[in-house]
């Protein structure tokens, strides 16, 4: 069967004037997955706008998290490089200690001979 085009413009203009016989026209030309499609992108539209607002969140939470993280270890460096200082002092303390340890326990012998002079050569001194 051919259809005018005229004929197929009187059917446009009929459908334009019946929003009934456009609907059914519609529900038979189309399955309903399609006619269902503007709702369907709606929701991806919405679920693509929470996705990427959370995202944004997710992205400010790491770039505070690695600032963070960046000036607590300038800060573990600092305190790294002051305990090695404190430990260089205490070495250099240590060793003055060790040698004016050394110093008196010399010292201290020398007076220990000094005091026992007699009892140890008395008999050759005399």
């Amino acid at each position: 069967m051919a259809v005018t085009t005229i004929e197929f413009h009187e059917l446009v203009r009929l459908l334009e004037t019946n929003p009934q016989w456009r609907a059914e026209l519609r529900d038979v030309l189309f399955p309903q997955e399609f006619l269902d499609l503007p709702g369907v992108v709606k929701e991806l539209s919405e679920a693509q706008r929470r996705t990427e607002e959370a995202l944004t969140r997710l992205t400010e939470r790491m770039e505070k998290g690695f600032a963070e993280a960046a000036t607590a270890r300038a800060e573990a460096a600092a305190d790294h490089r002051r305990i090695w200082e404190s430990i260089e002092r205490l070495t250099d303390q240590m060793y003055t200690l060790t040698k004016d340890v050394g110093k008196l326990k010399g010292l201290t012998k020398e007076i220990w001979y000094q005091s026992r002079v007699v009892s140890i050569f008395g008999l050759v001194l005399t």
